[in-house]
């Protein structure tokens, strides 16, 4: 994961500046990086979690 980082950070500074990312997510999004990678969970259990692709998922 360490070796994406560089990678990631250069895509967030120049999306974060040019898109609509909201004050939360740019504020969260620079403490992960203040903090470094860790793993963490990518699917939610909410409306705007992103989807399980696998049968008996459909909700989550």
């Amino acid at each position: 994961m360490n070796d994406l980082e560089p990678d990631v950070q250069s895509w967030f500074h120049k999306s974060s500046s040019t898109g609509h990312w909201t004050n939360t997510a740019t504020t969260i999004t620079e403490a992960w990086f203040k903090e470094g990678f860790k793993p963490r969970c990518i699917t939610r259990d909410l409306k705007w979690g992103t989807q399980v692709p696998l049968e008996g998922y459909k909700d989550k």
